[in-house]
């Protein structure tokens, strides 16, 4: 009579896929979690970049409302948190092209015309023109759906 061989003690590896060899080392086995994968963190840093951005962005309607100007670093730092969120988000959507992320590349292409009016609200600003009323409302209005759409693709 044939016995079959017995099998192994499968090791626990906590829900980790196999491609995540971190055995040995606490901090990486934490960061093997499914949970926290690459992907899924890229996400969620976009999102908080691009919060980032928007609540400087709220500011800087209650400044222009109360007919104030605009701090130079918060400007660069609102430029700077959206372009870095487009990057990122445009990145994990690189990384995922076989995965069905079709919600976040709709908010990508929507936020790429907030970012190019972002500029010529820049431009327009650092030759001390008066900022466009329409092109800061459409810059705003596009920038804020594209970040609800992230938001929806994510839940």
């Amino acid at each position: 009579m044939h016995m079959p061989a017995p099998h192994r003690q499968q090791q626990h590896t906590g829900g980790r896929s196999r491609k995540c060899d971190c055995r040995r080392q606490t901090m990486a086995r934490l960061l093997c979690h499914p949970s926290l994968q690459v992907g899924t963190i890229m996400i969620y840093v976009a999102i908080i970049l691009f919060s980032l951005a928007i609540l400087l962005g709220l500011g800087f309607i209650y400044r222009i409302t109360r007919k104030k100007s605009l701090p130079k670093a918060a400007v660069y730092a609102h430029g700077a948190f959206a372009i870095s969120a487009c990057i990122v988000l445009g990145v994990d959507i690189l990384q995922h092209l076989q995965g069905r992320h079709y919600m976040q590349l709709f908010s990508l292409v929507n936020f790429a015309p907030a970012v190019l009016m972002g500029f010529v609200l820049y431009f327009s600003g650092t030759k001390k023109n008066r900022l466009p009323p329409l092109v800061i409302g459409a810059h705003a209005g596009l920038a804020l759906i594209a970040f609800i759409i992230l938001v929806a693709a994510v839940l």
